[in-house]
């Protein structure tokens, strides 16, 4: 059969029998993170009354003593009311925190060295009102499952105090860049106890996180490296196999998926209209998106959202520059229906 005539029944069977070796314990959160990179950052934004830049830079699971925080960090505690038990814990240096809290109440974006506890309070409404932003959009990623939080508290402390106050031995991270145009460029980060990370894992992928079954592939991406539709793996050696951490098998079925061809959209945004204002739609009429001018443009394949990235002009024809993008195991899970 060749690849274009594979089903997606037969393409998840195929991607299922690549993981059936092994599975990798870490939970997958990358569904999570992108909703709050998405909704964290445009709320505040609205809430500074200028364009704060939000987006992932890294995530995934963190031993405690690699964790890399400043002098002086803000913490804030978010705990779930619904949707999830627990707490996650939201880092920002002081002199973010600050900077933003003055913007909030119309000042010209002027950082602290220290912040009073009339500060922090402003701050943990800052917090507050961006995380609520999340809430009706992670359960829509998430059928099934309502999200609401509590009330954020902030106490600036030290990194060790930081460690100390969430008290386990590794998180999940997700760390994003936050910067504030014109003013200063930092980072923010949610970290996540491993519990939590789970029970939340296990409402975007609609099952028992805890289970092996959730995690398809047991291979890192440099054991994708090299891998083509064109290399000879039946003539490889074993002791190629061996260090790939693949069968023949495995690598047979990559080949199979790698020949497929994948409408590729990139998507400037989206929005809902009335059926009555779709009907007086015409010519020069106009649709507001629920993007702004300069946010990044998305690369779906599957209805999945794999990279973001702004718009260039290649000769005649338009293409996309990639900023950020999923890594080569999320892009293979991509490809599940």
């Amino acid at each position: 059969m060749t690849p274009e005539g594979l089903s997606q029944e037969e393409i998840n069977a195929m991607l299922n029998m690549v993981g059936d070796d092994d599975s990798s314990d870490a939970p997958d959160l990358s569904a999570f993170a992108q909703v709050v990179a998405e909704n964290f950052g445009t709320s505040m934004g609205t809430s500074i009354n200028t364009t704060f830049e939000f987006s992932i830079s890294q995530y995934g699971p963190k031993a405690m003593e690699e964790l890399e925080l400043p002098d002086t960090v803000v913490l804030s505690k978010v705990p779930f009311e619904e949707g999830a038990t627990g707490t996650m814990f939201l880092t920002a240096a002081v002199d973010l925190a600050s900077l933003l809290v003055d913007m909030m109440m119309m000042g010209a974006g002027e950082s602290k060295e220290e912040m009073e506890d009339d500060d922090l309070e402003a701050f943990s409404d800052l917090v507050n009102t961006s995380i609520s932003s999340c809430s009706v959009p992670l359960g829509e990623a998430a059928p099934g499952t309502k999200f609401r939080f509590g009330q954020p508290s902030s106490v600036a402390m030290d990194p060790d105090a930081v460690k100390s106050a969430i008290g386990d031995d590794a998180v999940y991270l997700i760390e994003f860049s936050a910067n504030v145009t014109d003013k200063l460029e930092s980072t923010m980060q949610l970290l996540i106890p491993v519990p939590l990370a789970q029970e939340l894992a296990a409402a975007f992928s609609g099952g028992d996180d805890s289970s092996d079954d959730d995690d398809l592939f047991d291979f890192s991406d440099s054991d994708l490296e090299g891998l083509s539709a064109d290399d000879d793996h039946e003539g490889a050696s074993a002791a190629d196999m061996e260090s790939a951490g693949l069968s023949k098998d495995q690598l047979r079925n990559i080949d199979m998926l790698l020949d497929i061809d994948l409408a590729v959209i990139i998507r400037i945004g989206s929005t809902k209209i009335y059926l009555k204002d779709l009907l007086k739609l015409g010519s020069g009429s106009i649709v507001e998106l629920d993007k702004k001018a300069g946010d990044p443009v998305e690369l779906v394949i599957n209805n999945k959202v794999i990279a973001r990235g702004e718009v260039v002009v290649i000769d005649a024809n338009f293409g996309l520059r990639i900023n950020e993008i999923l890594s080569k195991r999320d892009r293979l899970n991509s490809l599940r229906g």
